[in-house]
């Protein structure tokens, strides 16, 4: 799975080093955990459905993520 976010230049937006902050927001079973689970590089195929939300602190090459996983619903 792709995401593009247009007008904004990757390579320069990721050196900056500070901590991005991710909202994955959305309704129930669209596939927030499971985006959080791929960036993490775990399997998705046990993902269970999240009760309020998640916070994961990720390293995403080289870029420092944390992502806030909110439930659906």
């Amino acid at each position: 799975m792709v995401w593009r976010l247009e007008g904004v230049n990757w390579p320069v937006a990721l050196r900056r080093r500070p901590p991005f902050r991710i909202l994955f927001l959305g309704l129930h079973g669209s596939g927030k955990t499971s985006c959080v689970r791929q960036l993490r590089g775990e399997n998705i195929a046990d993902v269970i459905p999240t009760v309020a939300f998640n916070v994961d602190d990720v390293t995403h090459r080289g870029a420092r993520l944390t992502i806030w996983d909110v439930g659906g619903a």
